[in-house]
């Protein structure tokens, strides 16, 4: 990480941010228990193009093919941001 980056996201407290976000809202997985060719189907009839990622477990939507993508995991993740 470059010093810059690193300053600016000490001075915003990004850690501290990043957890109680993560804290306030890892417990919501919506997506755990879907069936994922379900979903993909759902999303792709509303004219998105969709793909699942098996071993990350995530769904991968990109509207227009741009690569500009919104991705959406179905599992808690088991970490938290630290700060070095």
């Amino acid at each position: 990480m470059n010093e810059r980056l690193k300053r600016t996201l000490v001075k915003i407290d990004f850690k501290n941010r990043f957890d109680s976000l993560f804290e306030k809202h890892s417990h919501k997985n919506f997506f755990r228990e879907a069936n994922p060719s379900e979903v993909q189907r759902i999303i792709e009839k509303y004219g998105y193009m969709c793909s699942y990622n098996k071993i990350h477990k995530f769904f991968a939507i990109d509207e227009d093919g741009s690569g500009i993508s919104l991705n959406m995991s179905t599992c808690k993740l088991p970490y938290k941001v630290s700060q070095s």
